[in-house]
């Protein structure tokens, strides 16, 4: 006998929505006295090519009731990947700058124009550059990258470090593999009359 069953439409789950991606963002605030608050940001959004960041922030307070008890938080960085065939390329760099007052020194009360002698500035600068390999089982893959630290005052104090940082892994039989990960840190400071390297 010929018999055809009857067809029958399987249902379709209903697909939600994506939701939307937000790439940018800004607060901000003030608080008592004059304290000014505000952090920004900024994204490329979705790609396959590439894809960037860039983002700020800003918080400070000063015109209290103590004389100098003022401070400043200031910063800001960028970062991106970019994706080609065979390989990604990604970098980054942040700034953070810090201000503020010793305003329990008495010296300033009695002259104010020793103000500026307690007030010290600190400075960080992070930096780092990379490349490496989309991973394929049967090739070598790499990651290299190169770092970049300093730290820095209004006294010319400083500490500086540079890295580098490579990873090898490959394929040598289905049951055998090999890994190379090593960081390379080389270091620099001065404190006052005092330098060392490292």
């Amino acid at each position: 006998t010929d018999y055809e069953p009857l067809k029958v439409r399987a249902p379709k789950p209903i697909k939600p929505p994506m939701e939307e991606l937000k790439n940018n963002l800004v607060k901000i605030g003030f608080g008592r006295f004059a304290s000014p608050y505000a952090k920004l940001w900024l994204n490329s959004g979705r790609s396959l090519n590439s894809r960037f960041a860039f983002d700020f922030s800003h918080a400070s307070s000063s015109k209290g009731y103590v004389d100098y008890a003022e401070w400043r938080d200031t910063g800001g960085g960028i970062k991106g990947e970019y994706f080609t065939k065979e390989n990604m390329l990604k970098g980054g760099l942040r700034i953070k700058n810090s201000n503020y007052f010793y305003f329990a020194d008495s010296l300033p009360a009695i002259n104010p124009e020793f103000k500026d002698s307690i007030r010290n500035t600190f400075t960080k600068v992070d930096a780092n550059v990379s490349i490496l390999r989309n991973y394929d089982p049967n090739e070598v893959n790499y990651d290299v990258g190169l770092q970049f630290q300093g730290y820095f005052d209004r006294w010319d104090n400083k500490d500086l470090h540079v890295g580098i940082a490579p990873k090898v892994n490959w394929k040598i039989t289905d049951l055998w593999y090999a890994d190379i990960n090593s960081n390379l840190i080389f270091s620099n400071s001065s404190f006052d009359t005092l330098q060392q390297s490292r």
